[in-house]
């Protein structure tokens, strides 16, 4: 999977970042820009009780393995 990633120079403090991912809905062909948090919402949604949660250490995994290609396509990374 190739990622594109824009960084936007609204601010020169490196503190703080926000990670925001531009998803594309293959469906229907709309584009969300969405947090990390939604995008484990998403990936750990509709689970059984045994299911263990992806987290922000391995979402990628998860969302490779769970949404990519599938229902959603990850686009670029957007660094504020």
């Amino acid at each position: 999977m190739r990622l594109e990633i824009l960084v936007k120079k609204s601010s020169k403090k490196k503190i703080g970042r926000i990670f925001r991912y531009e998803i594309h809905e293959i469906e229907t062909g709309r584009t969300f820009v969405w947090t990390i948090s939604e995008i484990l919402e998403e990936i750990n949604r509709d689970r059984s009780e045994e299911w263990v949660d992806y987290d922000e250490s391995d979402w990628l995994e998860g969302w490779d393995e769970w949404c990519e290609g599938e229902y959603f396509k990850l686009g670029r990374i957007i660094i504020e």
